[in-house]
Order: C-alpha cells, then structure tokens, then sequence
C-alpha cells in the first residue's frame, strides 16, 4: 500500500507502505471479531448483505457463502453491500473502520483513522500532536504499531511541531502532496489556505475522539443487531 506522509510548512516524516497494510488487516480483524454470537448463530446472515445477483450470492464449491463473505468484509473490496433489513447501500469500508473505533483501543482507533483519511488529508491541529506522539509511544511499546516502519521519527516530528505551533497534515503517496507542496523536501506553499478550507472531520482531536463515526456509524454490531 501507499505510504502516509505527514507535512508541517517545514517538516515532513512518512510512515512505510507495508505498515499501512499491516494497519488495515488490524481493523479488519477486528470487524470480523465484532460479529456477534447471535451473529455467528445465524446461518448465512451476511448474506443478506449482498444485493441479489452480486457474485457472493453464488455458492463456490469448497467455501460456505458464510467464509466467502468474510473474505470480503476482511478485505473491503466489495464495495456494493446492503443494509440487511433496509435494503439501502452500504459502503462495507465505514463498517470495517467504525467496529474498528468501538472496539479498539487509542493506538487502533488512530489507525482506523489514518487509514480511512490519509489519502483525504487527515490532520493533527498542534495542541494535539504531544497526544498523538503519545499513543504513538504506546503501539510502539505494545507492538501493535511495528519497529522500523517510521513511528518514532514521527512521534519525534509530532512533539517538534507541538513546540512550534504547527498543525500536521496527512497525504498519501498514491493520491499526492498536500496542495502546496512542490516537492518531498521543498516548503509548502499556502499552507494555511488549504488547511482552513478542510472539513473538521479530518482534525484528529481528543474532543469527539471516542464518540467519532465514519459514514452512517453502521458497525458490525449494529448491522447484527438488525438482523437478528
């Protein structure tokens, strides 16, 4: 996957593709985790979340429409899913990261969020960045956040802009920079323009942290819940 980097008006510091990887199979090994056992009690319910004629409707010999299903909730490829009693579009993406939210501890929530909003210019205001370093500082001692993947260079970037009053942007090595910015190691240019015109749900903030929901808030617990 793309690598994440993260940009001040005189700083930049990047996260290892393969990391963000590593992130996304977290979150969604713990989508899978928040079925319930009422959930899991009740045969074929994800199949319920494919419209009729997707292609997971059709029973592959060798593998249950229970494993198939899983394969693609794990993995968030499939993108055209169904509310299963309303019928409604449902984009499985929001419901990987939001269980990933409620049931995760800080250093998972931060990476259900850097990975749902990298590539959207996530952004760390810099009251908050001393925060972050410090969850950072965690899923490096707990080992859910790996070694040599570039957490320690930025959790070091995190507290230089604390001190220096600058807010920290996110961008995507797939998608590109940051507007503004001309190169890996030049300045940003009219920063603070496109910073004020980003949404505030990109702002990763202690205020709404635990409360945050991407999407509809639909969880793999809320969809079990109308199902069963």
């Amino acid at each position: 996957m793309s690598t994440i980097a993260f940009v001040t008006k005189s700083a930049e510091s990047d996260v290892l593709g393969r990391e963000r990887h590593h992130m996304a199979s977290v979150v969604s090994d713990i989508a899978l985790a928040g079925q319930t056992r009422d959930q899991l009690d009740t045969p074929n319910w994800t199949r319920r979340l494919f419209p009729v004629g997707h292609p997971l409707r059709t029973h592959p010999i060798g593998m249950s429409y229970e494993e198939r299903a899983r394969v693609a909730l794990a993995s968030g490829l499939f993108t055209k899913f169904q509310h299963p009693v309303t019928g409604a579009p449902l984009d499985i993406s929001t419901v990987i990261l939001n269980t990933a939210l409620v049931l995760g501890s800080d250093v998972v929530r931060l990476m259900a969020r850097l990975h749902g909003q990298c590539e959207i210019h996530a952004n760390i205001p810099a009251p908050e960045c001393a925060w972050v370093a410090g969850i950072i500082d965690g899923g490096r001692e707990s080992g859910v956040l790996r070694a040599n993947m570039g957490w320690a260079e930025l959790a070091a970037m995190l507290r230089a802009s604390a001190a220096a009053g600058e807010t920290v942007v996110t961008y995507s090595s797939v998608t590109g920079a940051f507007p503004g910015v001309e190169s890996k190691t030049s300045a940003l240019r009219d920063f603070d323009e496109h910073l004020s015109a980003l949404d505030n749900s990109l702002r990763i903030e202690r205020e709404g942290w635990e409360s945050f929901r991407f999407g509809d808030g639909e969880t793999m617990m809320s969809l079990g819940a109308a199902t069963t």
